[in-house]
């Protein structure tokens, strides 16, 4: 059996005249371009060289076309303007900037107004060792109303004393000696009323035995003028 030795030869051209003749390639042909080493698969019709594809893509091609993608800077994966995105460095330059402002911060217009927690624990700390009315601000200060006007230590003024006393006797102008006048008792209306009414009945039940003892005295002083009748005198 002999061997026969056949050599396959597909259309071929340079870019040049490629793009100046501009054939119809049949449906299945191949035609090689060789200035690019790139090929094209005919589809028959009226499909010219110029309105194929080729069907091959090159390592330099998708060098190129990374390339390209890679200096894009519209449109990218969604993004309209790649210069709206905001590198890891503008970021840590942002919140550093951010953690340095003292004014109109979340809406503070001064952080410097804020009370630490150390400030907070020490302010009540504080509480046990100071009076209280130092800590009663000025807008809950009384007005004046006829009765006194406090100090801007919540404290009524020796001079408007007797605003509150108004010529009470002496043992009767504060307010310890008021309570000890009523016995510390703090239903001394209840307690009057109470004791009023015991009085009351107590009065009827002397009444009572006074209307008895009348006349049990009308019915002796009878019997004495009985007798004296029935003697004789």
């Amino acid at each position: 059996m002999s061997v026969i030795n056949v050599t396959f030869k597909m259309r071929r051209d340079t870019t040049a005249n490629w793009d100046l003749y501009n054939p119809i390639l049949e449906a299945g042909e191949i035609g090689i371009d060789t200035t690019l080493n790139k090929f094209k698969i005919g589809k028959g019709g009226n499909f010219q060289w110029s309105s194929l594809q080729f069907a091959n893509l090159l390592a330099t091609d998708l060098t190129s076309a990374i390339g390209a993608h890679n200096t894009q800077t519209t449109n990218v994966h969604g993004i309209a303007d790649t210069a709206a995105l905001a590198t890891t460095t503008a970021v840590s330059t942002a919140v550093s900037a951010h953690n340095t402002e003292t004014t109109n911060v979340h809406g503070i217009a001064d952080t410097a107004n804020l009370a630490t927690t150390q400030f907070v624990n020490t302010a009540i700390g504080n509480l046990s060792n100071a009076s209280d009315e130092a800590y009663i601000p000025q807008s809950a200060l009384a007005n004046v109303d006829g009765v006194a006007t406090l100090d801007s230590n919540a404290q009524v003024p020796l001079n408007q004393l007797g605003n509150l006393i108004q010529g009470a006797p002496t043992a009767l102008n504060t307010l310890n000696e008021l309570a000890v006048a009523i016995g510390n008792d703090a239903n001394f209306a209840g307690t009057i009323t109470t004791s009023l009414g015991t009085t009351n009945t107590n009065v009827s039940n002397l009444n009572t035995s006074v209307t008895s003892l009348t006349n049990t005295v009308n019915q002796f002083d009878a019997r004495i003028v009985s007798l004296e009748l029935g003697l004789g005198i």
